[in-house]
């Protein structure tokens, strides 16, 4: 079902993603969506685990750098 709703014809109707919670979960399911070249909002009701899973997608996405594997989505996966 959310592909029929992601996609209709070519044109991207997902343009931004809200997480509610920012746990382990939450936040992992941030970064995919941010590296997949989406507005992502994360949200917690404790200001603490917010702070913390940026902190931790930070430290991820450097780490990724460092190895070289983190690329920008091209223009096509940011439609998909």
């Amino acid at each position: 079902m959310l592909e029929a709703l992601h996609s209709v014809e070519g044109i991207n109707l997902m343009e931004k993603v809200l997480i509610v919670g920012a746990g382990f979960m939450g936040s992992g399911i941030a970064q995919v969506s941010a590296q997949a070249g989406y507005r992502v909002h994360l949200m917690d009701i404790q200001t603490a685990i917010t702070d913390r899973a940026f902190k931790e997608i930070r430290w991820s996405l450097e780490k990724l750098a460092a190895k070289d594997l983190l690329a920008e989505p091209s223009e096509k996966e940011r439609r998909e």
